[in-house]
C-alpha cells in the first residue's frame, strides 16, 4: 500500500533548500502555505496526471494545487476543493504585502484591499480545479504543509 508523505516545514529556510523553483516562485509558495487553512496542503502533480483531470484552461496546465484530503483508499487521496496554486500564489503574496505595509495615511486603503484580497482568495471563483479529484497516491511528487 503506498504511503502519501507530507512534507512539513516550519522554517523558511528548511523549504527553499527543498523545494525545486526560483526564488520568488519559492516565496510566494512559502507565503501561500502560510495563508491556506490548517487542513488544507499543497499538491504537486505530474503534467500527464494534470492533463488527465484538469478540464479545459487557456493556457498550459497547472500542476500544483491547493485542497484537502477528505478520504483515502489504500492506493489514492479524495483531494477536495481544489484550486490552482498559480492564481492563489499570487493573493497570497498581495495579502503578505498588504498585511505588512505600515502606511497610517492610506489604512483605510489597505484595509479594505486587503478585505478584498482574502475574500478573493477564500472564494477562489476563476481558479483552475481538478475534475476527478481520487488522485493516486503513488503519482503526488510533493504534498506539502506549513507548520506554524
Amino acid at each position: 500500500m503506498p504511503e502519501l508523505s507530507i512534507e512539513t516545514y516550519r522554517k523558511y529556510e528548511a523549504f527553499a533548500a527543498a523545494w525545486p523553483a526560483p526564488d520568488k516562485e519559492t516565496r510566494m509558495t512559502w507565503q501561500l502555505l502560510d495563508q491556506i487553512d490548517d487542513d488544507k496542503l499543497l499538491v504537486e502533480l505530474p503534467q500527464w496526471l494534470a492533463d488527465e483531470n484538469v478540464g479545459y484552461t487557456q493556457g498550459a496546465v497547472p500542476t500544483a494545487f491547493v485542497g484537502r484530503i477528505e478520504a483515502e483508499s489504500e492506493e489514492a487521496i479524495h483531494f477536495a476543493d481544489s484550486a490552482a496554486a498559480k492564481s492563489l500564489r499570487k493573493l497570497a503574496h498581495r495579502i503578505t504585502q498588504l498585511e505588512q505595509s505600515d502606511n497610517a495615511d492610506q489604512d483605510d486603503w489597505v484595509d479594505d484591499r486587503l478585505a478584498d484580497h482574502r475574500q478573493q482568495f477564500t472564494n477562489r471563483d476563476d481558479a483552475v480545479s481538478l475534475n476527478e479529484e481520487w488522485l493516486p497516491k503513488a503519482e503526488i511528487l510533493h504534498a506539502i504543509k506549513r507548520d506554524g
